[in-house]
């Protein structure tokens, strides 16, 4: 999956941080086993999503600073534990 969420230069969003975490939270929960690469110009609201990205790319929409993020999905969790 391929998506370019608004990041309120061009097109505004009401609470754009609760947006992104709600992306991070049904990618996890809905496409898990595929790949998300999520392309955004609000850096902050990126890391919301709380999904750690496999790759980082650097990248310029015109002059807004942007990144495009690779986001495998799985179900549980890869912390290691005290037990693991």
């Amino acid at each position: 999956m391929i998506m370019n969420p608004p990041y309120n230069i061009r097109i505004q969003q009401d609470e754009i941080l609760e947006f992104y975490n709600e992306i991070g939270r049904r990618l996890k929960h809905h496409w898990s086993g595929f790949d998300a690469w999520v392309f955004s110009g609000d850096l902050q609201a990126l890391k919301r999503i709380g999904l750690r990205p496999k790759r980082r790319i650097a990248l310029f929409n015109g002059s807004i600073e942007s990144k495009l993020v690779h986001l495998p999905l799985y179900m549980g969790s890869k912390r290691k534990g005290p037990n693991n």
